[in-house]
């Protein structure tokens, strides 16, 4: 491998990686639905880097006196959210890396100091600095862009993760109808799925098959992965014992937890035809699936007071090893969910 320290090389180098940002983003544009899946994934790596080079380029302002600060940064949500305004950021940066590296004159050398202050802490309560040199943070800024562009190759080549969509229910402020008309719009980019979610006034459901939604009458439930309304013997054994626990006044996390437990296979003439085998349509007929090579990794209860959510969850290994854990959050008093158009608040993963 050749060694090369030249000043050009290193500007060039992190100019080519910005190039390369801009193309992901072009990439996407031809999409069908490109607002939503870069604002969903792509646009919040995508800020999070321009703010590192921001942060960059505006300590060379005040070069030789000037520091670097990454932990000032802009977050700016425009740019995570519109792709054409991310582009022209991304654009203006490179051509000031360009500029430098065909200067005449060496304006930055690599090996000239620069002061890096960060926050430390576990809430950022204290200042740290270290010296450092240009090029080193040259050497910095690509890597941590490599980083992420490895964090998106799996997204940008195939399907988006469908667990994204649980935190950007939790993370927006759209109510439950609104967001799952939004999710609907662009289901069948995603494996089949079906997802509840509950804004504090209505349980709705999507069923991703046909992005449909469904509104969940009060009472009792059951679902599967299968169509929200499908009759398996599985779900109504669970609902009815539900029912009873519940009636009776027992519904106690043990009960409930020893409801999931649940290994009862049906008979063959009522197990559902899904087109895998008998022996597997067997084993995932269950409420608790126990198969060699695939079974229920968790069981998880949920109660919603009001004053607090309990969420207690057991996990299940290898030889019926089992852990269990409960947490408890506090229920504040929040504003009612807003009823926004569906395509003004495009859904966003977290990115600090």
């Amino acid at each position: 491998m050749q060694h090369r320290n030249s000043a050009p090389l290193f500007w060039c180098y992190n100019a080519d990686l910005i190039a390369q940002a801009i193309h992901v983003i072009e990439r996407l544009k031809q999409d069908a639905s490109s607002d939503f899946r870069y604002a969903q994934v792509v646009g919040p790596h995508i800020r999070h880097l321009i703010d590192h080079y921001d942060a960059f380029v505006l300590g060379l302002e005040f070069f030789p006196s000037g520091t670097v600060q990454y932990d000032v940064r802009r977050r700016d949500q425009i740019l995570q959210s519109q792709p054409l305004v991310a582009i022209a950021r991304l654009n203006v940066l490179q051509d000031r890396l360009r500029a430098i590296a065909a200067a005449t004159r060496e304006p930055y050398p690599l090996d000239a100091a620069v002061q890096v202050v960060s926050c430390a802490g576990f809430e950022g309560e204290f200042e740290i600095s270290a010296a450092s040199t240009i090029g080193r943070e040259l050497l910095f800024l690509s890597s941590h862009m490599v980083h992420h562009f490895a964090l998106l190759a799996h997204y940008c080549a195939g399907t988006p993760s469908r667990g994204a969509l649980v935190t950007d229910f939790l993370n927006t402020e759209l109510a439950a109808h609104a967001y799952l008309a939004q999710v609907a719009d662009v289901a069948a980019y995603y494996n089949p799925f079906n997802l509840l979610v509950f804004d504090g006034q209505r349980l709705l459901g999507l069923q991703s098959r046909e992005a449909r939604i469904v509104e969940c009458a009060p009472g009792f439930g059951a679902l599967s992965n299968a169509d929200f309304d499908t009759p398996w013997l599985k779900l109504t054994r669970l609902k009815n014992g539900l029912a009873e626990l519940v009636g009776n006044g027992l519904a106690t996390d043990a009960a409930l937890l020893a409801l999931l437990r649940d290994e009862t296979i049906p008979p063959d003439a009522l197990l559902p035809q899904t087109g895998i085998t008998l022996e597997r349509e067997r084993v995932l007929s269950c409420a608790f699936v126990a198969g060699s090579d695939y079974g229920t990794r968790a069981s998880s209860l949920v109660r919603l007071g009001r004053a607090q959510a309990d969420f207690t969850e057991t996990c299940f290994h290898a030889n019926d090893m089992r852990a269990t854990r409960r947490v408890v959050w506090p229920l504040v008093p929040a504003k009612p969910p807003a009823r926004m158009s569906l395509r003004s608040r495009p859904l966003q993963a977290p990115m600090d």
